[in-house]
């Protein structure tokens, strides 16, 4: 066991930079290219270990701030367990007799923004570390895939990374020069499921502005005036479902972003902007309209200690 009885993680959000969708596989998945980056948002994790026993630890989750699914369909519950189980499979006995893990959500849901899947990575990071490590990158990064698509990116600790297969199969990426963005929620989600019912065929293409953007990202170019960067597949199918979301981008583009794009598939929307002064000036308007706004820019990683006790 870990010196330490508990942690505070922040689990920072993400923004896909370039999201292509490449086509649908046998699986009833998509082949996907992307190019994650970490951003400065985020939902704050606190976990705490009690004792140890070899049979297994009761979960206890409490939850703040945005209302987040329960039982196992809570992907905080559900990376906490398969990191139980296995360790429980490989006859560790240094499992905690208790897992008490504390969530204060700040990330809008269904906004794309990654948050249940930053939880997870910090629950799995955190909880791992609080049990003396006992599963090496590799394992923890399998273990990540397991749970979510995009939770490997959160766990891998790269600042930014191209996303291949589910978007589960990475290579890192180093840190964006910096960015000033504002990032939106509209108040009403998108439902994952709903926004691929909406592609067709002409919103799939073969990966390749995302490799050129990953190239330049490698070189540290300026990415502003690069045609692939904020290309995504979701842009055109959901915000001509959404007029909402459509009239948030074009807020952004009167505020004078230069690109604009989609969270994933949304719902929220984000645009880069060259000036700081003009992005808080944006961000408090928007958030005189009643909606979520926050100015931000990439960080170096996805999920961060922020606190440690001892026992």
């Amino acid at each position: 066991m870990s010196r330490f009885a508990s942690l505070v993680l922040r689990s920072h959000a993400k923004l896909n930079l370039c999201l292509e969708v490449l086509g649908r596989r046998g699986d009833g998945y998509h082949d996907l290219a992307t190019i994650f980056t970490a951003i400065s948002i985020w939902d704050t994790v606190r976990l705490e270990v009690e004792g140890h026993r070899p049979r297994g630890a009761p979960l206890e989750v409490h939850t703040e701030g945005w209302p987040v699914p329960g039982g196992s369909s809570n992907l905080c519950t559900r990376a906490a367990g398969a990191l139980l189980e296995a360790l429980l499979r490989a006859g560790d006995r240094h499992v905690p007799a208790r897992v008490h893990i504390g969530l204060v959500k700040r990330l809008p849901p269904g906004g794309g923004l990654g948050g249940g899947s930053g939880n997870a990575a910090a629950v799995l990071v955190g909880l791992n570390a609080l049990l003396g490590e006992p599963l090496d990158r590799h394992d923890l990064l399998s273990l990540a895939a397991s749970v979510g698509s995009d939770v490997p990116f959160f766990v891998s600790g790269a600042p930014a990374a191209l996303g291949t297969g589910r978007g589960e199969r990475l290579e890192e990426l180093p840190a964006l020069r910096p960015l000033v963005l504002v990032v939106a929620w509209p108040g009403l989600p998108v439902p994952t499921r709903w926004a691929y019912g909406k592609l067709s065929g002409d919103d799939f293409s073969d990966g390749s502005a995302t490799a050129d953007l990953a190239r330049a990202v490698e070189a540290k170019h300026e990415l502003l005036s690069l045609p692939a960067f904020g290309c995504n597949a979701f842009f055109g199918p959901v915000t001509r479902e959404r007029p909402d979301i459509a009239a948030l981008a074009a807020d952004l583009r009167r505020a004078g972003a230069t690109v604009i794009s989609l969270a994933g598939s949304g719902a929220c929307v984000w645009g880069a902007l060259e000036d700081a002064r003009r992005a808080l000036d944006t961000e408090r308007k928007l958030r005189r309209q009643g909606l979520w706004a926050c100015v931000a820019w990439p960080v170096e990683r996805p999920v961060e200690v922020v606190d440690q006790a001892g026992a």
